[in-house]
């Protein structure tokens, strides 16, 4: 459900069936930048097969392929620079067309550096999943922060979800997020009683720029801490957002919300398991006292009207300094 078909530091595919060969593909590995020199990624299998990431600042970050059929080195060439601390490789082959790129981007939009080339190699899907799972790994540096392959020539977009064990309103009492199924009566804030149109599982990367977000009790939930996704819309009320916006009540992503004390980014696990709940409309549901906004499931270009006025990440700054601000004096 997510466009992933493996995922690191899984024991199984994401995917339910792989081919013996990727015909077309997206290798997606993100990094910790600045990176060190040397070999940041190695797995090696029983019958003298190789797949490394290798790093050296002035020649450039590469992959290394060696098989019974010979070594096939694909290098990204150049002094690679960055400002950000996190830095995405995507390497894409379609051997249909006999071509590959390489690209490094700033985990975001901004492109690093990008290479193409011609034969691309013939990876097989076990050697992905075994290397996906660590088995055969003989080497994974600490700024290897997670990698996966999809099909697309893009990854799946960082998506709004909430955790399996949020407890959701329907008319039957507080269930856990998990366990709803589509047509169960939610409770929503700004609606009452709407039925769940779809429900989307999903497991995603939690570490680096997908990390996902731990909002704290008591600050959000009264007596529970909630794991959200970074995109996730958090509402946020009050006399800072009148003051700063005009309004009572505005909407804020989970990872503009991060404090290190209230929210906090959590990088404990490599993939986080959540839901993402489409009620038709985008609607407003309690969490046991943290109010979240619902998911919409279509295309962008039928997206509904957001009940409450959603902040840039930007904008989130002012009102997350105030917050701070007033929690500190209140520990005083």
């Amino acid at each position: 459900m997510t466009g992933w078909l493996l995922l690191s530091d899984r024991d199984t595919p994401v995917a339910e069936a792989l081919p013996d060969v990727l015909e077309a593909g997206t290798l997606v590995i993100e990094l910790s930048w600045p990176v060190p020199t040397g070999v940041l990624l190695d797995w090696r299998g029983a019958e003298g097969q190789a797949l490394s990431l290798f790093h050296h600042p002035q020649s450039g970050i590469g992959l290394l392929w060696r098989d019974a059929s010979g070594l096939k080195r694909l290098l990204l060439p150049g002094m690679l620079r960055l400002n950000g601390r996190v830095a995405r490789l995507l390497f894409r082959w379609n051997r249909d067309d006999n071509s590959w790129t390489m690209r490094l981007d700033d985990g975001e939009e901004a492109t690093v550096g990008s290479t193409c080339g011609l034969n691309p190699p013939a990876i097989p899907s076990w050697v992905l999943a075994c290397l996906c799972a660590g088995r055969g790994m003989t080497r994974r540096d600490a700024s290897v922060l997670w990698f996966g392959v999809m099909q697309g020539d893009e990854p799946p977009a960082r998506a709004p979800w909430i955790g399996l064990t949020t407890p959701v309103p329907t008319v039957d009492g507080l269930v856990p997020a998990g366990l709803l199924r589509p047509g169960q009566w939610v409770l929503t804030r700004d609606a009452g009683p709407v039925r769940l149109r779809s429900l989307r599982r999903m497991d995603m990367p939690s570490r680096g720029s997908h990390a996902a977000i731990v909002l704290r009790a008591p600050y959000f939930a009264r007596d529970r801490d909630l794991l959200v996704s970074t995109d996730q819309l958090v509402a946020v009320g009050g006399l800072e957002a009148e003051y700063l916006f005009g309004e009572d009540e505005v909407l804020v992503s989970a990872g503009a919300l991060v404090d290190g004390r209230s929210a906090l980014a959590d990088n404990r696990r490599a993939t986080a398991p959540g839901v993402s709940l489409d009620l038709g409309q985008l609607h407003l549901i309690g969490a046991r006292g943290c109010t979240l906004m619902t998911a919409h499931h279509g295309p962008v270009a039928t997206m509904p009207i957001l009940p409450l006025r959603a902040l840039q990440d930007y904008e989130a700054l002012p009102l997350m300094s105030l917050l701070r601000r007033l929690k500190s004096s209140d520990a005083a």
